[in-house]
């Protein structure tokens, strides 16, 4: 099922508010969307302004590298996520981290035994958690990559869920200079 909710932003000129056009729109209303993609096997919500999707939040069940259907081994079962709200242009002006994270944790409740983060530097593409544990794991006061990895974003939204501990399953790079970090979050024993 696809649901759409419309949100009309105006812009309104200076001169709106000095009585010359008495608050009516100046421009043409710019019109964001948020697509719900999502089925039980997959969690896919977009904010969309006409064509452009940048902003989104989408996850799923992985077993073994694999899709959970293929692969489902109990303790293996990770939830592998993407949330991206910003990016060098802006922000998302309707959808907010936290609350997709606690979305999709809701969504797949009781059916995942640990959440991936998976961090890597593309390009120009920003990457908030790859750039947090590469500001720790750097300087005199360095951080080992685990302590730092449940300092990103994403480290602490599981650890507020109850995942505390951190396996790091890859890395690429020097300590702080990381260009791609793989970890598990997984609920202590």
């Amino acid at each position: 099922m696809v649901r759409i909710l419309i949100l009309f932003i105006l812009c309104f000129s200076p001169l709106s508010y000095a009585g010359k056009s008495r608050g009516k729109p100046t421009c043409p209303p710019i019109i964001t969307t948020i697509v719900n993609n999502s089925h039980p096997d997959r969690y896919a919500v977009a904010e969309a302004e006409g064509e452009n999707h940048r902003f989104f939040a989408t996850a799923e069940i992985m077993g073994d590298g694999k899709n959970v259907l293929a692969s489902p081994i109990p303790g293996k079962r990770t939830l592998a996520l993407s949330i991206t709200l910003k990016d060098k242009d802006g922000r998302s002006s309707v959808l907010r981290g936290k609350e997709e994270f606690k979305k999709i944790l809701k969504h797949f409740e009781g059916r995942f035994d640990q959440i991936e983060g998976n961090w890597n530097k593309q390009g120009d593409e920003l990457s908030d958690n790859l750039d947090e544990i590469n500001r720790l794991t750097s300087g005199a006061h360095a951080l080992s990559l685990k302590e730092a990895a449940l300092k990103t974003w994403t480290g602490q939204q599981a650890a507020a869920a109850g995942y505390t501990q951190v396996h790091v399953e890859e890395m690429n790079g020097n300590q702080g200079q990381y260009s791609q970090v793989i970890v598990k979050f997984k609920k202590p024993n």
